[in-house]
This record gives C-alpha cells, structure tokens and sequence, in this order.
C-alpha cells in the first residue's frame, strides 16, 4: 500500500503541482547557478596580473584673460612669444595589481607627455613614493616628455610639474597634453583619473554605490534564504536552496572584495599628497614673469661671452 501512494505522487499533476509551489526555489536556483558563475568568472579575471598605468591632472593656467587689458603685455622665454603658458600637475601611479618594471614599458611607444602642439618649457619630477623607484625624465624633445623608472609596485607612483606653452592657432588641438604610451601586456593605454585623495569612509562609499547595493541585496537574499531553510521540512527540497545560499554568500564576498580594491586602486596613492609644490617651477603670474626675466637674462649674459670669444679668436686669428 505504501508502495503505491508513493508511485501515485510522483504522477504528472502532482509533479507539476510540486513544482508551482516551489517556482520561488527553482527560480533562485536558477538564478543563483547563473549569477554566481558570472561572478566566478568576474574574479577569476580580476585575479589575474593587470597591468595598469593611471594619471590625474590638475591644471594651473597662468594668464586667464586675453581681453585689453593684456593687449600690451608680451611674454618671451628664450626670445620667443608665450601663447598660452600652463602649469600641470601629473599624478602617476601603478594602479594594477602586479609589479611593473621599466622593461615592462613598450620601447617603442614609451610613457610620455607633450602633443604637436605643445612646447616644454620646463619639467621635473616633483615628488615619488619612495625614492628607491627612481623615477626619471628625458626632455630629448621640446615638444614631450618622457617618463622612466626603475620600477613600481601596486600604489607607487610620482608627481609630474609640467610647464609648457600651447599654440592656439591651432583651436583643435590639446589644451592639456595626455599621458601617453603602451605595457606590454595590456592592451590599454594610460588611464586618466580625477584628483581625488579623499579618503573619508563616506566619500569611498559615493564611489562604489553601485558594488554596495550588490552587496546589500545579495545579504538580504542570503538572510532570507537562511531563513527559508530552517522553515522547510522537506530535506529534498533543502538542497537547492543551501546551494542557492552558498553562491549568494560567495556573491556578497566577491563583491565586497571589489568596493575594497575599487576604494584603493582608483584613489591617488596618499603618499603623492603634499603641499603645493615650492620648487623652481612658477605658481603665479609674477614669478613666471620673473623667472622667465631670469632665464632671458642668462641666455643674453651666454650670448655676450660667446661674442667676446669670437672677438678674440678673431683678433689671434688677424694678430
């Protein structure tokens, strides 16, 4: 007798009766399996090296007005006419998860700053992590930049002062130049991202409201789920639903893992944070006015000695 009521409730209405009363489970499940394994493979290529090189910028443009109350002012550096002379703030940094090394850089496309358009007038490196990376400029070219190191690991990094002159005949052309340049094992080339040292645990959050929400549904579907499973009596349809539990837990992990990694990589490292830079480089319209009377100055003073040892080879030359 137990026999037969046991192959009478496995007939089809009461199989497709027990699956109507569980399309909540199944539909879980199902959910569960697939989102997990989406997540599964988002970290597995997380986890992977990348290679990453990211920048800020924070542009100083020294004269803001071109009306007529400038008409009668002329800026020279070494002879020639200023257009549109800028300082900028580079912010570098290894924003991957792996060590880069200076052989990692593509040689033939290498970091560099500048553009057609663009004519340096002066560069340095203004502030490092930690000086053992050493980095380097090569200022080959009066048009670009290039940057070099000896390494960096995941957060180190340097400050870049750039002061330059843009030719606004151009109206097309960069107005701040791009940091440029190819890892060998990336296909992406530098990426530029916003100034931002906060560090306030709110202001990480406002950057991760998207990964925070995942995370808090995917806590609430396991807090529930948990409780599905304690009010269940059928240990068969128990299964599905521990399963559904541990993918949602292996969820909220991972996506908690990501809001702490997106907090740390996409921030400035705070060991660039300094006060504004009192180096050689000008910070006003007064200074850049006097260092450029400065270097007029000593190229004037150069030319004057050349022409005095000209004068006098000459006069050894006729005598």
């Amino acid at each position: 007798m137990k026999k037969r009521e046991f192959l009478l409730t496995w007939k089809r209405p009461m199989i497709l009766e027990l699956i109507l009363k569980h399309l909540k489970d199944i539909v879980l499940t199902v959910v569960g399996l697939v989102g997990g394994g989406i997540v599964s493979l988002f970290f597995y290529r997380r986890a992977l090296q990348r290679r990453e090189i990211s920048y800020a910028t924070d542009v100083d443009r020294l004269i803001w007005s071109r009306g007529s109350a400038f008409s009668d002012i002329k800026l020279l550096y070494k002879g020639r006419k200023l257009f549109d002379p800028r300082k900028t703030i580079y912010y570098v940094w290894n924003s991957g998860n792996c060590v880069l090394n200076a052989s990692d850089v593509a040689s033939g496309n290498p970091l560099s700053i500048g553009g057609s358009n663009v004519r340096v007038l002066s560069a340095e490196i203004a502030l490092t992590t930690r000086e053992v990376i050493r980095a380097r400029l090569d200022r080959s070219s009066n048009s670009e930049v290039i940057l070099d190191f000896d390494f960096l690991d995941p957060s180190d990094g340097f400050v870049v002062e750039l002061f330059y002159d843009i030719d606004i005949s151009n109206k097309e052309a960069t107005r701040v130049p791009r940091l440029r340049g190819t890892l060998k094992g990336s296909q992406e080339p530098p990426v530029s991202r916003e100034v931002s040292f906060q560090s306030s645990l709110l202001n990480r959050l406002g950057r991760s409201v998207f990964l925070l929400g995942a995370f808090l549904l995917a806590g609430a579907l396991l807090i529930f789920q948990a409780y599905e499973i304690g009010s269940e009596p059928t240990w068969l349809l128990i299964v599905p639903k521990v399963l559904t539990a541990l993918l949602l837990g292996l969820v909220a992990i991972g996506v908690l893992i990501a809001i702490v990694y997106s907090w740390r990589a996409y921030r400035i490292p705070i060991g660039l944070k300094a006060e504004r830079h009192k180096g050689p480089l000008p910070l006003t319209y007064t200074e850049m006015t006097e260092m450029l009377d400065r270097v007029n100055e000593r190229d004037i003073s150069k030319i004057h000695d050349l022409e005095e040892r000209l004068t006098e080879v000459e006069s050894k030359n006729l005598g």
